[in-house]
């Protein structure tokens, strides 16, 4: 599982990590410098297989 987070009003986004914890500390460090930019949104990436039962 790999997770990033996105500023959608500013098209600005974290990088990417498989620690959760990396994309949630640039939300604080950027919230900390631009306290006006508060909506934020979590991408979580899984992969996924699906098989076709006969």
């Amino acid at each position: 599982m790999r997770a990033t987070v996105s500023l959608p009003l500013v098209r600005e986004t974290s990088p990417t990590s498989e620690d959760f914890a990396e994309p949630q500390d640039w939300v604080l460090r950027h919230c900390g410098q631009n306290p006006s930019h508060h909506t934020y949104r979590e991408i979580i990436i899984r992969p996924l297989r699906a098989w076709r039962q006969t």
